[in-house]
């Protein structure tokens, strides 16, 4: 079983909801470790990954328990953030945007990547987010990279990726105006992208669930 952490509730599993190949539970922060299944996803919200939040620590001392017990993890946008100061990373606040379609580049350790290698070389992705990660942890492997910041990155059994592989247009939309976007001329834009991106979030929830 999958279970799917959401700090956000306006934040959801989205078409992952469709996509994955296992039973999965969703929950908000922080589930102990024995109480969680055998993989866990942490999704986006609207939040930051360095303080502000009183289960922050928690959540911190989940993943990096998680990972020494080898269970999968894959940490979405915010997820992505918190994974990244679990293990001594940084991420900057306020100063890292990007909302809409963008294209990610995998590294040749993300080609490789047992999870990330559904990607290829590259793809269309749908991004919305203020904060990222600017420094990796000491033991993490890059794995993807925009021209704005890390996309993607492996520490042991967990990965993590800023982008949302799980967003539909119609929500990308949604978000748009809590940024002062236009709805529909984000939605049509992402619509416009869509074949590819449900393609690589696809695939990607299919791999993580296998």
């Amino acid at each position: 079983m999958i279970t799917v952490i959401q700090p956000d509730p306006k934040v959801t599993l989205d078409r992952f909801a469709d996509w994955l190949e296992e039973v999965y539970e969703v929950v908000p922060p922080t589930p102990r470790l024995e109480d969680c299944g055998d993989k866990i996803i942490v999704l986006g919200g609207t939040m930051n990954a360095v303080a502000g939040e009183e289960w922050l620590p928690a959540m911190r001392e989940l993943l990096v328990r998680a990972v020494h017990a080898n269970i999968p993890v894959l940490g979405i946008c915010l997820g992505h953030q918190i994974l990244a100061t679990a293990f001594g990373g940084e991420v900057a606040v306020g100063t890292v945007k990007e909302d809409g379609a963008f294209e990610v580049r995998a590294t040749p350790a993300g080609r490789d990547d047992p999870l990330l290698r559904v990607m290829g070389e590259k793809s269309m992705v749908a991004e919305s987010h203020n904060d990222g990660v600017v420094t990796l942890p000491e033991d993490a492997v890059l794995l993807a990279s925009s021209d704005t910041c890390i996309q993607a990155f492996r520490i042991g059994s967990a990965v993590g990726v800023q982008f949302h592989p799980e967003v539909s247009p119609a929500t990308m939309g949604e978000w748009a105006t809590w940024t002062g976007h236009d709805r529909e001329e984000m939605q049509a834009r992402m619509e416009g992208v869509d074949k590819q991106v449900a393609s690589f979030g696809r695939a990607l929830a299919q791999e993580f669930s296998r």
